[in-house]
């Protein structure tokens, strides 16, 4: 009996328009109807793998395909009788080489989501550091430059990266201050450790926002005063 040409079984397994002849023949052949099945399935994992990046598969797999593509053909008789549908002309059936170069995508595809397991274990990507402003750390006196404050963004995080020499603190601890213009308002974003020249404190972008842009060190004793204790060592201003 004679068989569809490849192109109607694949219009068939797209669920394009065929002729009524074919839709039958497909009903009764035991090798047509199948291989339609086979096809939509190759066409539904190529479809809900788009957004997949697949590795390149192995030279072994090219291989086994090259190897099936110049193997002799194989003729077989064929005994079931069916409606008759359109000739098909050329060399009896075997599998189109897009098939091969499919289920080759399929290796890959399986090989690019067992890549992406085994990466859920390997270190995370370093976030990219953006420097959003700077403020240079002058003495109040004698105006001496003795560091510098970056506003940094890490990722999604504000950091606050304060670098700072030659500060003095005689019996007490530094602590780092963000006021705002008004000169009116502070917080306190952390203590810089004894003997630590850079510190990054982590800030929200609210109190950017709000203009706490003054970068203040302080000289602080170890008592019961949370407060600034008026007594500031260098300061700067970010330009946001």
């Amino acid at each position: 009996m004679t068989h569809p040409d490849h192109d109607l079984l694949v219009a068939t397994a797209l669920g394009e328009a065929v002729p009524e002849q074919v839709s039958q023949h497909l009903e009764l052949c035991s090798e047509c109807g199948p291989e339609v099945e086979s096809l939509k399935q190759v066409i539904d994992m190529t479809r809900r793998s788009r957004d997949v990046d697949l590795v390149p598969p192995p030279p072994a797999v090219w291989a086994a395909i090259e190897a099936e593509l110049d193997a002799p053909l194989q003729l077989t008789p064929r005994h079931t009788e069916a409606t008759p549908t359109p000739p098909r002309h050329g060399a009896p059936r075997r599998s189109p080489w897009w098939l091969a170069a499919a289920a080759a995508a399929g290796i890959a595809l399986g090989s690019g989501v067992t890549a992406a397991v085994v990466n859920r274990d390997s270190p995370a990507p370093t976030p990219s550091v953006q420097t959003v402003a700077k403020a240079p750390l002058d003495t109040l006196d004698t105006k001496t430059s003795r560091g510098e404050a970056r506003l940094v963004r890490v990722g999604t995080t504000l950091d606050l990266d304060v670098q700072a020499r030659g500060l003095a603190t005689d019996s007490g601890y530094l602590e780092v201050w963000l006021i705002n213009s008004d000169l009116k308002r502070m917080v306190s974003v952390g203590v810089l450790p004894a003997g630590v020249e850079q510190q990054r404190f982590v800030i929200s972008q609210d109190l950017i926002d709000q203009g706490y842009v003054i970068v203040d060190i302080s000289r602080e004793q170890f008592d019961d005063k949370p407060a600034h204790s008026g007594d500031s060592l260098v300061r700067g201003t970010l330009a946001v």
